[in-house]
């Protein structure tokens, strides 16, 4: 302890166990202010917050650095009480060497945020090396999270010792990859992660690095281990969040497991997004409530093929949505989600309504418009909200003929509501609305039933088109001869090779759909338009 003036900071008394544990004698400690004593050397009283005069009150000025008359420093936790001394306005301070304690606080926060085999950061130094990285690193940053496969066997056949030798020698190879100073870590047993500063591209050729790398031989027990491993890639955003992040690299490790590549980028890859998806249900329905207010939702358009003449007769209105943190997910990815949370008719009506509004664009802007088919849900005929009157709304709003508007419903839906379809169909045809039925040959598959409905075409499921050529074509041959009898026109989806096209043709089809005619397009996409599509080869409609 010793007593120190207020103002000047000189030491006007001290006490044995302060000579003692400073080194100083009592004459050389006189004539020293405590600043001399501080390692910091800070205008201070070395650690204790100076005191408003008057105030009598004892106050925890917190930890402080000293050095000793030798040179050597010592971690000190400093309390100060404000007194009066031989008439002068002064300060008691105590002080608590806890050098040892804060070397063993070290020691301590070492070991916990350290894996203990490899020596790498874990989960918790993750995130707080993630703060010094987004004030360091200028570029994107993306993290690889790499899980290590064949540490099961290792274990079982040679030992868990041996796993473990495994496992070190892991971190080693990838502490030579990526730099002794990387942010690199061990998050569990067969998993590590590491940042790398860089685009995409970039932590794609490091992957690649560590997948090499891994294909070496490790040394275990005495004898040769070999591992492989997969790498999730997640591309941090301005503003990113350690924890999202490292849940977005972990869907994207699992999609590369369960799609059979070695390496995944969230957001990429659409088996990323299938994971993502399923283990964020709950989130999206609650998401999708806002979707629509939002302005989240996208529509692109699908050309349709007038088969005999070769031009395009119309398009297929297809939703998308711009998820703020997913991304653009397609139809099959949230539809069935937004049917669960009760917002499909939202949807369908934003469809809806987009839909006759493009319409009305595209004469505005010149281009004569082709009809344009919208999908309608089962759950929109569920409730008491009148699609119908929905759709005679939208097309008085903005101007357009009801002859340029289709609906198309399922064929399950159509049969499993018959009632209700039966009320809408009389509606929409009152207004001049054509209706197709989707997905023929899906449900029930029964023409003589379809007969009573008051519909315009079928449209047939692009499985059956698929098999058309494999032994099925008698069957897609009949279908369009008995919609034919019955006066409905037949459009065959999912067409993709120009085979298909030909057999179609050849039978009489009146439409056809799929990527071999156009993928789905924005809007603005002058190929709708086109008098013939340039048709190209691709993965199926979505």
């Amino acid at each position: 302890m010793w007593i120190r003036e207020r103002r000047t900071l000189r030491i006007l008394e001290v006490n044995d166990a302060a000579i003692a544990m400073y080194g100083y004698t009592r004459d050389e400690f006189l004539a020293l202010r405590v600043t001399d004593i501080s390692a910091a050397g800070r205008r201070s009283a070395g650690g204790e917050t100076a005191p408003r005069s008057g105030r009598r009150t004892r106050q925890a000025d917190g930890l402080a650095r000293h050095r000793r008359k030798n040179g050597h420093e010592l971690d000190v936790e400093v309390t100060s009480r404000p007194l009066t001394y031989e008439g002068r306005d002064a300060v008691l301070v105590a002080v608590r060497d806890v050098t040892f304690e804060r070397a063993l606080d070290e020691r301590f926060r070492h070991y916990s945020l350290r894996d203990s085999r490899t020596g790498l950061g874990n989960r918790s130094q993750l995130v707080l090396d993630s703060a010094a990285l987004q004030r360091a690193w200028q570029q994107p940053v993306a993290l690889l999270m790499i899980e290590i496969h064949g540490l099961r066997t290792v274990n079982v056949e040679l030992g868990r010792d041996a796993g473990d030798e495994v496992i070190i020698a892991v971190g080693s190879t990838l502490r030579i990859l990526f730099g002794e100073e990387a942010p690199l870590f061990h998050l569990a047993g067969q998993t590590f992660a590491a940042f790398v500063e860089g685009d995409e591209a970039q932590a794609r050729q490091h992957a690649n690095r560590v997948l090499s790398a891994m294909r070496q031989p490790y040394v275990a027990a005495g004898t040769e281990a070999f591992v492989s491993a997969h790498v999730g890639i997640a591309i941090g955003e301005p503003g990113w969040d350690a924890g999202e992040l490292l849940r977005l690299a972990d869907a994207a490790v699992q999609s590369a497991k369960v799609s059979g590549s070695r390496v995944a980028v969230f957001n990429t890859d659409p088996h990323v997004l299938r994971h993502v998806l399923r283990s964020r249900g709950f989130t999206l329905e609650s998401a999708l409530l806002h979707a629509v207010q939002e302005n989240q939702l996208r529509t692109v358009y699908q050309p349709i093929l007038d088969v005999a003449a070769g031009t395009i007769a119309g398009v297929e209105a297809l939703v998308r949505w711009q998820h703020p943190q997913v991304g653009l997910l397609l139809p099959g990815e949230f539809i069935p989600h937004a049917e669960r949370a009760g917002v499909i008719f939202d949807i369908d009506s934003w469809v809806l309504s987009e839909s006759c509004r493009q319409i009305a664009a595209w004469r505005t802007a010149g281009i004569t418009p082709r009809p344009v088919s919208v999908n309608l849900s089962a759950r929109d005929l569920d409730g008491a909200l009148d699609i119908a009157d929905h759709i005679r709304r939208e097309l008085e709003r903005y101007g357009v003929d009801a002859s340029l508007l289709a609906v198309e419903l399922t064929e399950t839906t159509a049969l499993h509501n018959r009632e209700a379809v039966e009320r809408l169909l009389d509606d929409l045809r009152a207004m001049g609305v054509a209706v197709a039925l989707d997905d023929f040959g899906t449900g029930y598959s029964m023409l003589d039933r379809i007969r009573d409905l008051r519909v315009d075409r079928i449209k047939i499921d692009r499985t059956f088109i698929r098999r058309a050529l494999n032994g099925g074509g008698p069957l897609v041959t009949a279908v369009i001869t008995m919609a034919h009898d019955l006066h409905l026109e037949v459009v065959a989806e999912g067409v993709e090779r120009d085979e298909e096209l030909a057999m179609l043709r050849a039978h009489g089809c009146d439409f056809a759909q799929g990527y071999l005619i156009g993928e789905p397009m924005p809007a603005d996409d002058r190929r709708l338009w086109a008098d013939r599509m340039s048709r190209r080869k691709g993965s199926r409609k979505r």
